[in-house]
């Protein structure tokens, strides 16, 4: 989809003009680009499309904020040119979620400490500003169910909710242990004959994974999504990032 936008001028331009006139209809403080699921070769063509929209956002005092896949040797990161971007955009959002994703072949956090740290310092080493990197955590986890069978042990995940998880945990009497090492919690029982496990993310995981950004000297964070998350996770984001 993106290679066709990017391949038709008129398309384009129509998509960046509506942006600026819903912006301002709704008096929006600026525009977020999240292009996923992209191909390789629109690399450049995606970099191209944000300066061109970056240029017409500006004179309209609305910021432009992109999000991005953490460095890795995958397809979809690859399709984003985390340096390139950021001599355009005013934020560049770092998705330092989904290190184990819903159809992943094994099971494991959506988001270890050392794997957002990875995922942080090779950003940098990119060369996005930290004044303009985001960084952005999940509110989300993942139930993992493990089956054997003859080829070893499949899974399966199923996205919980922050108050989903620790209902989950009170009920099947499975207590949550801190993974020092991970910066979160983690429990695990057996229902109906299968191993269940929970990496957890909650306010202690969250406000681990903000202390990156004081480290770091970030711009701030984001959390992915709105609505799975607890009540206290907002009070430690506040005392964190002084707001």
């Amino acid at each position: 989809m993106t290679s066709a936008l990017f391949k038709n001028a008129r398309a384009m331009n129509l998509f960046m003009a509506r942006l600026i006139i819903y912006a301002k209809l709704y008096g929006l403080d600026g525009v977020n680009i999240d292009f996923e699921g992209m191909n390789e070769t629109d690399r450049a063509q995606f970099v191209r499309f944000v300066a061109r929209i970056s240029e017409l956002l500006r004179p309209e005092g609305l910021i432009l904020s992109v999000d991005v896949f953490i460095p890795a040797n995958t397809k979809s990161s690859r399709s984003h040119d985390r340096g390139e971007l950021a001599k355009y955009a005013d934020y560049i959002m770092l998705m330092a979620y989904d290190e184990h994703w819903r159809t992943s072949p094994r099971a494991g956090s959506v988001a270890s400490m050392p794997w957002v740290t990875k995922a942080v310092e090779g950003t940098l080493a990119e060369g996005v500003p930290a004044s303009k990197l985001v960084l952005g955590v999940p509110f989300y986890m993942r139930r993992w169910e493990e089956t054997k069978s003859g080829e070893g042990v499949k899974v399966k995940g199923y996205t919980l909710t922050m108050a989903e998880a620790e209902e989950l945990s009170a009920k099947r009497g499975a207590p949550m242990q801190w993974l020092e090492t991970q910066g979160q919690h983690y429990f695990t029982y057996v229902a109906n004959g299968k191993v269940q496990k929970v990496w957890v993310e909650n306010a202690a995981s969250i406000e681990r994974k903000l202390s990156l950004v004081g480290k770091y000297g970030l711009a701030g964070m984001a959390g992915w999504r709105k609505g799975h998350e607890k009540p206290e996770v907002w009070r430690t984001i506040s005392s964190i990032m002084g707001k």
